[in-house]
């Protein structure tokens, strides 16, 4: 048999596919897969993974039981969900060991820049001072 996948409940689905099947309440919330993930780190926060499979189920003359079906159908056969979160323990040492360190190293670069910026400017003014003694 051919096998679907699909977020449960048929999220997103076209109302063709899951108006055929009864008790189905698609909510975004509960049913949809997200991965949050810590911009500068890349690290995942949450995340959540979501899906059905499907099956496709026709007509039949050999099956007694599918010969009266009058069109072909997607049933739900099983819903999986997989969720995972940091924990606030975990959070606040990834906090205090990586975002940190990630903080102090813009401090740092700050800091070198602001010192490249006045070495510049007095190197400038050393050039331009020794430059016009040459010329005179």
């Amino acid at each position: 048999k051919p096998v679907y996948i699909s977020l449960p409940h048929f999220l997103y689905a076209s109302p063709d596919v899951s108006e055929t099947t009864d008790g189905l309440n698609p909510n975004e919330e509960e049913h949809r897969t997200y991965l949050d993930i810590e911009p500068i780190t890349g690290f995942t926060l949450q995340f959540a993974k979501r899906l059905q499979v499907n099956i496709l189920v026709k007509p039949s003359n050999k099956i007694q039981v599918l010969k009266r079906l009058k069109r072909n159908y997607i049933v739900p056969i099983l819903w999986l969900n997989e969720t995972g979160t940091i924990g606030d323990e975990k959070a606040k040492m990834f906090r205090s060991q990586v975002t940190g360190k990630v903080n102090l190293l813009g401090l740092i670069e700050m800091i070198l820049l602001s010192v490249g910026v006045v070495m510049f400017v007095a190197f400038m003014i050393s050039y331009c001072a020794c430059r016009s003694k040459t010329i005179k």
